[in-house]
């Protein structure tokens, strides 16, 4: 809403200076007049180019035809609310092309001569500001009057427009109302439009609603290999025999599901009921037997890692996995136990900081056994991951190194051991800190998942993946995807998630603002800065110990361990996590 008109001269001001000083503009008038200024749009043309072939409006139409049949019911009403005003109803899709106009006929043959019709796109960035196009950006009832539309061609035109909703919240289209300038009091006219545009989404939502019952009454569900879908390409029914490997994909979009799982063929078989279109039945793919309950990402390094576990998840070799603090190795290490052949015996975590040689020997003679029916009887079969293997005190490692070398004589036990670690592998052993014998076991396959922050195409794929897990769909995520996408995210995965579990909990009722979202994007960074340069004094003690001891012993790390009495191996990391230098 405005509070008056911009003249002439404000418009003529900005487009020969680029100033807005004084002016009168909403944000989003203003925002839209320097995009257009940056996409180097002519402001004395403003007649779209982008026209839709006769082919592919017909393809749009059918695509759209339960929207322009609910528009069509509700633009009576519309036309009673403005009965004796001179105006042309518009009714777009999701991507701003016309799919309906209706008005008096003087003012359609005005709306001709600047192609303002059905099948040409009326976006910002083909005609300019105006009301179709800031409605379909900002997600809300727009208008634009005058001298507001960036382009000339329609500076004779008052426009009021508001997105249509479908029962995701997600815009399906854009109702709009245009007059000549100053023929018609547009914020009642605003005020109507967003009055239908909102019975138009009720109405879909109920449609929606129908046509689901009526699909999940149907045998279309367990009629062979098919999923059902609504209209709106949303999974509504999956075949009995999947029905609880895929439980959790029902009410999300199908095209994500194609996207995650491959499983999904081209082709789509209508449903039709009440001579209506209202669904698909589309055939599965052979299935590959591969389980994933996670989300793939989009990047050509994550595509890579899965296609890794595949290969390897079937067979018994050693795998190692690399990659920072919260990258999913965890994940990826259970993945790869559901898709072995001892999928079902036990898959056990351990964490090697905490993993001392009596530990691990307790482990691996007691903690192993289950009670049969005859007696106490060692497990002959489990996945074992080992997180933070450079972690692990040089006894452990010997005492693992021999269980590794026993697996490898006796076939018929079957302890397959996964390990991690956020560091290069190959670097702790030329430091001493990972036996080199051992590392030759355990390096049989590595996989290296890079940082979140070298894949940002995987972000949003990730974020649509928590919102789905989490039934979470907020009508302000679109804004926040770009915005989380320019995220450092050094904490990975882990970090995204805790970023998107705050704003669930911070965010339930209204939106938050552009500056509140980049506020907790920045949350884990500021507590790194903050937790490296305010060391607290049990910490500065213990840099001062080291720095002491190896100074002692002329750099030899075996005698400062033992005047610390820390293990080789924790020493290196205190060196490292400190960054301890020039103690030689």
């Amino acid at each position: 809403m405005t509070g008056k008109v911009d003249t002439k001269e404000v418009w003529t001001r900005f487009i020969q200076e680029g100033s807005l000083e004084p002016a009168n503009l909403i944000p989003e008038i203003e925002e839209s007049w320097h995009l257009c200024r940056q996409k180097g749009l002519n402001p004395h043309d403003g007649i779209t180019d982008c026209i839709l072939t006769p082919e592919e409006f017909e393809e749009r139409l059918a695509e759209n035809e339960l929207l322009i049949t609910l528009a069509k019911q509700n633009v009576k009403r519309l036309q009673k609310f403005l009965r004796g005003w001179r105006f042309v109803i518009i009714l777009t899709d999701k991507d701003g092309y016309i799919l309906y106009k209706e008005g008096e006929n003087s003012i359609s043959i005005a709306a001709e001569t600047i192609r303002f019709k059905e099948g040409a796109k009326w976006g910002e960035i083909e005609v300019g500001t105006n009301a179709i196009g800031l409605a379909a950006r900002y997600k809300k009832p727009m208008m634009v009057r005058g001298y507001e539309h960036f382009s000339k061609a329609s500076q004779q035109w008052n426009c009021s427009a508001a997105p249509i909703f479908n029962q995701h919240k997600e815009m399906i289209g854009v109702l709009n109302v245009s007059s000549l300038y100053q023929s018609i009091n547009q914020p009642y006219v605003l005020a109507c439009v967003k009055l239908i545009a909102d019975s138009i989404s009720l109405d879909w939502k109920k449609k929606m609603h129908e046509d689901m019952e009526f699909l999940l009454r149907t045998t279309f569900q367990s009629s062979g290999q098919y999923i059902v879908c609504t209209i709106d390409k949303y999974i509504c029914a999956l075949p009995k025999n999947l029905q609880q490997k895929y439980q959790n994909w029902i009410g999300s979009s199908l095209s994500r599901f194609a996207q995650e799982t491959g499983a999904v063929s081209a082709v789509h078989i209508p449903i039709m009921h009440h001579h209506r279109l209202i669904g698909y039945r589309i055939p599965l793919r052979a299935e590959t037997g591969f389980v994933w309950n996670g989300s793939r990402g989009l990047s050509k390094s994550y595509k890579q890692v899965l296609e890794s576990i595949k290969n390897v998840a079937p067979t018994d070799t050693t795998v190692h996995l690399v990659g920072e603090t919260g990258v999913g190795k965890k994940f990826l290490a259970s993945c790869i136990h559901e898709n072995s052949p001892i999928s079902t015996a036990p898959f056990y975590k351990l964490h090697c900081s905490m993993l001392t040689k009596d530990i691990l020997q307790r482990f691996l003679s007691t903690d192993l056994q289950r009670l049969t029916k005859k007696r106490h009887q060692v497990v002959e079969e489990a996945t074992i991951f080992l997180e933070e293997i450079g972690e692990l005190s040089i006894p452990s490692q010997q005492m693992l190194l021999t269980i590794l070398q026993e697996k490898e004589r006796q076939h018929h036990k079957s302890y397959r051991f996964i390990t991690s670690s956020t560091k290069d592998i190959r670097d702790l052993v030329e430091q001493g800190i990972i036996d080199q014998d051992l590392f030759y076991y355990i390096y049989a396959y590595p996989i290296y998942l890079s940082p979140l922050r070298e894949r940002n195409e995987d972000i949003i794929a990730l974020i649509d993946y928590y919102c789905d897990k989490n039934n979470w769909h907020p009508e302000w995520r679109i804004n926040w995807k770009l915005l989380f996408s320019k995220g450092q995210w050094y904490g990975n995965v882990r970090e995204l998630y805790n970023t998107l579990d705050r704003c669930r909990i911070l965010y339930k009722e209204d939106a938050p603002t552009e500056e509140q979202l980049y506020e907790q994007v920045r949350i884990a960074e500021k507590h790194m800065q903050k937790s490296y340069h305010r060391k607290d004094p049990k910490t500065k003690f213990e840099i001062q110990a080291i720095t002491n001891a190896l100074k002692k012993h002329h750099g030899n790390v075996s005698e400062a361990t033992k005047e610390l009495n820390m293990s080789r191996a924790t020493l290196y990391r205190k060196i490292k996590k400190y960054q301890i230098k020039n103690f030689l």
